[in-house]
């Protein structure tokens, strides 16, 4: 039985346990808007990769419907997850244990939230360690235990916003970014594989953009929106002297809603 197969089931349940209707199923999985929940369900975006342990957060009675499920079924951990880790300096615990283990032997990670509106405060205080006690996180599948640091950045403005194109990063959307170790930076960037970047600028804030050239001898990025309208985004350059850090977006078409 498949993700979506299993979340259709779990939320038929929800319903015959009079826990509420499917609007009010979507609400408490954070989605606002009805019809973003129905398109999950009717498979017309991505699956979320972390809505599974939403559901199973809602309560221990459909926690336990959903682990029947997935053991009845014999399901194996899916390699297409992505690891995520906290991007602290310090090494930070999320939750006392970063990763831990479903009873399928499934390994899921507790990944830290950075709400667009705590961007400027995560500038300013990414490198104390107090500053991630307390942050939400979501959890996420992984397929076993890679060592890198992870953030979910949500978010905001309409610069990476393209309607009708795949490429098409949305206000309020999470990604999930793999940090870059200053060290790397010195060496050609991934510009071609990589589609879109998170860079943290000591002046611009944090951006989410398309690096559309990496000039090392000058450590200079050329930043790119794929919002259409050139006037209000066009493409600058950014000096790496005055940027702290770079995340490296981790398939930003899987994306969170």
């Amino acid at each position: 039985m498949t993700d979506i197969q299993i979340i259709k089931n779990a939320v038929a349940r929800l319903k015959n346990d009079k826990v509420g209707t499917q609007k009010e199923i979507g609400r408490m999985l954070g989605y606002t808007n009805e019809s973003s929940f129905s398109q999950v369900l009717n498979e017309k975006v991505p699956l979320p990769p972390d809505l599974i342990g939403k559901i199973m957060g809602l309560n221990e009675d459909i926690k336990k419907f959903i682990l029947d499920i997935k053991l009845d079924t014999s399901l194996q951990p899916k390699n297409e997850a992505k690891l995520i880790r906290r991007a602290d300096p310090y090494g930070l615990e999320a939750n006392e244990e970063k990763i831990y283990q479903l009873p399928d032997d499934s390994l899921v990670m507790q990944v830290p939230v950075i709400p667009f509106r705590a961007w400027g405060s995560y500038l300013r205080g990414h490198a104390d360690p107090e500053y991630y006690e307390g942050l939400e996180t979501i959890p996420v599948p992984v397929d076993h235990k890679h060592k890198g640091n992870y953030l979910i950045f949500e978010v905001g403005g309409e610069s990476m916003k393209n309607p009708g194109d795949r490429r098409s990063i949305w206000p309020g959307e999470k990604l999930v970014g793999r940090n870059l170790k200053r060290e790397h930076w010195k060496y050609k960037l991934h510009i071609s594989s990589v589609p879109c970047w998170i860079i943290v600028h000591r002046e611009l804030g944090i951006v989410v953009k398309e690096i559309t050239n990496h000039n090392i001898d000058k450590a200079e990025l050329t930043l790119h929106s794929w919002n259409p309208d050139k006037d209000e985004y066009p493409d600058y350059i950014v000096s790496l002297n005055d940027v702290e850090q770079i995340f490296n977006v981790v398939d930003p078409f899987n994306k969170f809603g």
